[in-house]
């Protein structure tokens, strides 16, 4: 059985860069992407204790706890009853979108507009 070498982290922000990528222009998506790397996304958490705001540093939905990239992107509970869920079915989406162009079968010009059907 192979070993994976990833951990974690590195697929969340896999996860983050392919939705990123898709969504924006290359452009914006390379300024994002560094922006989320470096934890400069304008967080509660970014706001109060770099650019030194009076702001509760708490997360805006939850909380319970710090508002950051990392809690934002896979540690609320509020996002996690839903909105990872439907972050997880978009990346499928484009993975199975790219496998069956690439592989010569039939597929709609969008990626996203291609309905996908329920296991």
């Amino acid at each position: 059985m192979a070993k994976y070498k990833y951990n974690i982290k590195t697929v969340q922000i896999r996860i983050i860069i392919i939705i990123i990528i898709t969504i924006t222009t290359t452009t914006t998506a390379t300024t994002t992407i560094v922006t989320a790397q470096d934890q400069a996304i304008s967080t509660n958490y970014f706001k109060n204790k770099i650019l030194k705001e009076e702001i509760e540093s708490k997360c805006r939905l939850c909380k319970q706890y710090e508002e950051t990239i990392d809690h934002v992107t896979s540690g609320c509970s509020i996002l996690a009853k839903n909105e990872y869920l439907m972050r997880h079915d978009k990346v499928c989406t484009h993975l199975h979108y790219s496998k069956c162009k690439a592989l010569g079968i039939e597929n709609t010009d969008k990626w996203y507009t291609r309905a996908q059907a329920s296991v």
